[in-house]
């Protein structure tokens, strides 16, 4: 049987009974832990079928509801195909990259007829072909009109030696012993055959028991290795070794194998229970780790656009989550986290060092006293103490991993920069600070002043790509890029151009 064999059996049927206005379900059925596609149960409206794909399943021919449709590796003993007039078999025929699916009829003594699904109809009976017709017709005609007995040649002896001796060739052919059993017994009572008729009886019945006892001796070894397979756990030797003692008749086994193969039924059902819980376990787990990475992006999104109030929570939950994602973290966000864990570390450590005393008296901290910057320049910047993101006020860590809110900036966040606060005085400036009694004016010099550009018309400050932190690095406001170099890292360029688009 092919591994999707099942799959092109529920396709075919599905097109077949859509094409006659009805519809089916299906339903891959595992009876004795079987494995999936062996037995295909396909429930109509007012009947059922049952799918033997491969002889796994023994099928039941006495269940109400279900009508068994055979496999071509499934046998069936001549008793039931005389009880039943006639069982159906399925075949999947190769045709370039699919298979087509062919509905046989079996009857006793005759070959099996090969029919299309559009030659097949669903009656009152179950499955019908045109042998199934055909057959039915031939039983249920009405019997001719009745006639005196003809006086019938009495059956010699040797004739019906002969056909006890073609019985005794089918069970052997088709491995029943029950049959065999019976015609033996049989050929026992039969009295009145010549001499070379006994001696071919002698032959095949002699040749009946040695058979019967290699099947008997074969079985044996079949079950003991089944319950060697049972102390090894070997789960796929057991289904293998299953599978080969139920292809023979089960009324040939005795109480001791009966029990070893209800063993193995048992065995292969809790094993196909811890595989299907295995599996929910395996989905569960990539379940949450494809959450964990979601809710990771999300953490790093709001930690870039600051939209966030403890930023040790929020580095605590970043850690959580991307050990959870594990392998579906990227390279990209890797980094993004080892630098943020690098800041909120730098950042703890700057704020532990500050003196805090003012904030547990509940003092607000004064604005710096030299040159104080109007809100509108040091807001749009980010701050190197508490790394606030820009148009965000100030935090204060009370050592406990609990922030809150500044009444006042850092004084590192509104100090000028460098080359704002080294101005030179104008001429006209040292010539009103001489006269206002600060000393004698100095010698007036030439003075080569720059043209004069929108920028020197205000009082903002002159801000520095170094003013920020670099995304890349991790590298504080003051401080070259890491490795050292004059040269920054783009996208802290970028950011700095984002920020101040006319520095």
């Amino acid at each position: 049987m092919n591994s999707a064999d099942h799959l092109y059996v529920k396709s075919a049927t599905t097109a077949w009974l859509r094409s006659r206005g009805e519809r089916a379900d299906f339903d891959f059925a595992r009876p004795d832990g079987a494995r999936i596609g062996s037995v295909v149960d396909i429930q109509l409206q007012h009947n059922a079928l049952r799918v033997h794909l491969d002889s796994e399943v023994t099928p039941d021919w006495d269940q109400e509801g279900h009508e068994p449709v055979l496999g071509v590796s499934v046998p069936v003993d001549p008793g039931t195909l005389i009880r039943r007039w006639y069982v159906h078999r399925i075949r999947l025929d190769s045709q370039g990259t699919t298979r087509q699916v062919q509905i046989g009829t079996e009857a006793f003594a005759r070959p099996t007829e090969w029919f299309g699904l559009n030659e097949c109809a669903m009656t009152q009976r179950g499955l019908s072909t045109p042998a199934v017709r055909r057959i039915v017709e031939s039983r249920t005609a009405p019997s001719p009109r009745w006639s005196p007995p003809r006086a019938r040649k009495e059956t010699s002896p040797d004739a019906r030696a002969r056909a006890l001796l073609s019985r005794l060739v089918d069970a052997r052919v088709f491995r029943n012993e029950s049959s065999a059993d019976h015609v033996c017994w049989q050929i026992a009572q039969l009295e009145g055959v010549s001499e070379s008729v006994r001696a071919a009886l002698d032959v095949a019945v002699a040749e009946a028991q040695v058979w019967r006892e290699e099947l008997a001796e074969s079985r044996r070894e079949l079950v003991s290795s089944l319950e060697q397979a049972l102390e090894a756990q070997d789960s796929q030797h057991v289904r293998s070794l299953l599978g080969k003692i139920k292809s023979s008749a089960a009324d040939g086994r005795t109480s001791s194998e009966q029990a070893v193969v209800d063993r193995a039924a048992e065995h292969l059902a809790a094993a196909a229970l811890v595989t299907q819980r295995r599996i929910q376990a395996q989905v569960a787990a990539k379940t949450e780790s494809a959450d964990a990475a979601s809710s990771v992006g999300k953490i790093l999104n709001n930690l870039r656009r600051g939209k966030y109030e403890d930023l040790g929570r929020e580095i605590e939950e970043l850690d959580r989550c991307a050990s959870i994602a594990g392998g579906r973290l990227t390279i990209h966000h890797k980094r993004q986290i080892a630098q943020w864990k690098q800041r909120h570390h730098s950042a703890s450590y700057a704020q532990d060092r500050q003196p805090r005393d003012s904030t547990r008296l509940g003092k607000t901290t004064p604005p710096p006293a030299t040159k104080p910057v109007l809100r509108r320049y040091w807001i749009h910047r980010e701050c190197p103490i508490c790394l606030s993101a820009a148009g965000k006020e100030c935090l204060d860590n009370d050592g406990r991993g609990k922030w809150t809110w500044r009444l006042s900036p850092h004084d590192e966040r509104v100090r000028l920069p460098p080359k704002a606060a080294q101005t030179r005085d104008t001429p006209q400036e040292v010539g009103q600070n001489a006269r206002r009694g600060r000393g004698p004016a100095p010698e007036a010099k030439p003075v080569k002043r720059e043209p004069r550009t929108s920028r020197d018309s205000t009082t903002a400050p002159s801000w520095t790509v170094k003013d920020i932190v670099c995304p890349d690095c991790a590298a504080t406001p003051g401080w070259h890029c890491k490795p050292r170099s004059s040269h920054p890292h783009p996208e802290r360029a970028r950011q700095f151009q984002l920020r101040w688009p006319a520095s």
